[in-house]
């Protein structure tokens, strides 16, 4: 019920599950589901906070964090740092994918937490292409953009 009903706001981080008493195994009320964004996160608590579900009215919230022992705290998951974070998380993933080729291995699994982009800096310049085989001309200028703005540059010297 958790899966069908939330999977319409987005990809999930792990599958949403109900949290069951461990001795009886019946439901202890309340559910978690990840999402892998901010985004679809807000567009869940939004669209389904305070509505039916299963004949009961659900709160959709974010979660508590924990602290050090796992003991949870009064803040709440999704705050702007976290927000932050994720966002230069995400940036960098999109820089990394853009310069890695697609078979690298380290397209494949990117922990989000430890990566950090520096405020204020720019991206890196792609890489220069790779020069022709000796004896090859080399390839045709790429064709023009349409609308883009035309750039004067100074003859080489």
């Amino acid at each position: 019920l958790l899966y069908d009903t939330f999977v319409v706001f987005g990809s999930f981080a792990r599958t949403p599950h109900l949290a069951k008493d461990d001795t009886t195994g019946h439901s202890k009320g309340y559910g978690f589901v990840s999402y892998t964004n901010f985004q679809s996160s807000d567009a869940a608590i939004e669209c389904m906070n305070n509505q039916y579900l299963g004949n009961r009215i659900i709160t959709v919230q974010y979660a508590l964090k924990k602290d050090a022992e796992g003991r949870p705290t009064t803040e709440r998951h999704g705050t702007r740092a976290e927000r932050m974070l994720a966002a230069a998380a995400e940036q960098q993933q999109q820089l990394k994918s853009n310069h890695m080729p697609r078979s690298s291995p380290m397209n494949s699994s990117v922990n989000n937490t430890s990566m950090f982009a520096p405020s204020g800096m720019p991206p890196p310049p792609p890489p220069p292409p790779p020069p022709p085989p000796v004896g090859m001309p080399p390839p045709p200028p790429p064709p023009p953009i349409p609308n883009a703005p035309a750039v004067a540059l100074p003859p080489p010297p």
